[in-house]
């Protein structure tokens, strides 16, 4: 176990902070992370007390090694790491700027692993398939595959679930399938 500076960049770093702090240490992972040795919530991130109050790990390693954080920002992991300490790989940000970092790298869930998700992307491309038949009305299909008439919409504008696409499979295999709106 690594334990971490014994003084502070920030003024309000108090010497119990630090003491909290070197109290739990860090490993030093294979990614360079100085992984947090103590307690972690649920999410993964290292916890330690302060003031008597639960408080990220994260937060008091930026405070002690960079300074205090802008009013109104987050403490972001560049390494996507969250229970990783080390200041070189924290950056202060907006909870904005966080969730489109996190976005970016495609580590929000998504289509099916969302839990809010009610259709699969099969069913998403059955839904434009049927669709563009010229046979259904977006309130038909609503009413199959029991979702709003507005989620029907923005599926069939392309405005939800853009990465759920028709497989690629052989021009043969293709040319001899019923297509699903045959099959309905």
């Amino acid at each position: 176990m690594r334990t971490f500076c014994n003084s502070a960049q920030n003024p309000d770093i108090t010497p119990a902070d630090i003491a909290a702090l070197n109290r739990r240490g860090y490993t030093l992972s294979p990614t360079g992370c100085w992984e947090w040795s103590g307690s972690r919530d649920r999410d993964g991130y290292g916890t330690v007390t302060r003031n008597r109050k639960p408080y990220r790990a994260q937060r008091l390693s930026y405070e002690a090694h960079v300074g205090s954080i802008p009013e109104g920002h987050v403490i972001c992991h560049r390494c996507d790491n969250p229970c990783c300490v080390r200041p070189e790989h924290l950056f202060a940000g907006t909870q904005k700027e966080n969730r489109a970092d996190a976005w970016g790298k495609d580590r929000l869930p998504r289509d099916e692993a969302h839990k809010a998700c009610k259709l699969t992307s099969a069913q998403v491309v059955q839904i434009r398939e049927l669709y563009a038949t010229g046979k259904y009305t977006q309130y038909q299909l609503a009413d199959r595959f029991r979702v709003s008439q507005g989620q029907i919409s923005n599926i069939i504008l392309w405005k939800q679930r853009r990465r759920a696409e028709v497989p690629l499979a052989p021009h043969h295999v293709l040319s001899t399938m019923p297509s699903l709106a045959e099959a309905a």
